[in-house]
């Protein structure tokens, strides 16, 4: 099993997207509360691991569970995954390492507000959503 990115696993051969949820990409910077520039997309990557223990376990982890629910156009499982008894999706939300991707569910919609609220992950600073990040990315320059 490999952490791809922030809301990207891949097991079994298989790449699963983290359903509900949609992630700073991988090179996205964010600006933490001092206004300093951070790799969140890195951050959210490291947080994904840290949640499913591979940094603490050297690539063990214990009791993943994910469900398929639908294939996405790049033809990744849309997924629920739950590392023990913890909803995956939603535990990125709460730590404002991922946000609520309402385009296609409100299931973590209260988790992101109390990142908010809290000052969680990105929430701490100001960061670009990365829909619109990937929108502008793909822009010619």
């Amino acid at each position: 099993m490999r952490i791809i990115d922030g809301d990207t696993i891949e097991a079994d051969g298989k790449r699963m997207r983290i359903f509900g949820i949609d992630a700073p990409e991988t090179h996205q910077n964010c600006q933490d509360k001092a206004n300093l520039e951070y790799q969140c997309g890195l951050r959210s990557k490291d947080i994904l691991r840290d949640i499913v223990g591979l940094k603490e376990y050297a690539g063990t982890v214990q009791s993943l569970d994910c469900t398929g629910i639908d294939k996405d156009r790049y033809g990744r499982w849309v997924s629920v995954c739950f590392i023990n008894q913890t909803n995956v999706g939603r535990e990125m939300v709460r730590r404002g390492a991922a946000l609520a991707y309402r385009q296609y569910s409100l299931a973590y919609v209260e988790d992101e507000n109390y990142a908010k609220t809290e000052q969680n992950g990105v929430w701490q600073g100001t960061f670009e959503l990365p829909w619109v990040w990937r929108r502008i990315q793909k822009q010619p320059r």
